[in-house]
């Protein structure tokens, strides 16, 4: 869903994109200048998901605001976030469908490069993938 932005320049923007959103809106809330600075490292790093960053870490925010509100102590909540991260990391490798023993090996590049841009040309992704391989 789009929205409309207009800038302390009164410029109009009409996007979804959260980076092009977030770029643009003047933020005060010391947390929330960090969530900024998290995407557009996002936006810079991958050049995708700031969006999905965005509402992860609202997510997690609005869970540690009510953790709080049960009487929950802050470093005992940011331990659990970290032992959270940690076993996501640990799961996450096990996930892994294909992999890429020899960087070198165009087939088997390719085979992986063709999920990722199929998410994004959808119809282009055989040429594609063998383009970046």
């Amino acid at each position: 869903m789009n929205k409309i932005i207009v800038n302390h320049l009164e410029k109009i923007f009409v996007t979804s994109d959260a980076s092009t959103i977030t770029k643009e809106m003047d933020i005060m809330h010391p947390a929330a200048k960090l969530i900024v600075m998290a995407a557009n490292m996002q936006e810079t790093e991958v050049g995708d998901g700031t969006n999905f960053l965005i509402i992860l870490v609202g997510e997690l925010l609005k869970n540690a605001e009510s953790l709080i509100n049960m009487g929950l102590h802050t470093s005992d909540i940011i331990s659990g976030y970290e032992k959270g991260a940690k076993k996501c990391i640990e799961e996450i490798e096990t996930m892994a469908v294909k992999t890429v023993d020899d960087p070198m090996d165009f087939d088997s590049v390719a085979a992986v490069l063709r999920c990722a841009i199929g998410s994004k040309m959808y119809g282009d992704e055989e040429f594609m993938a063998d383009l970046a391989a």
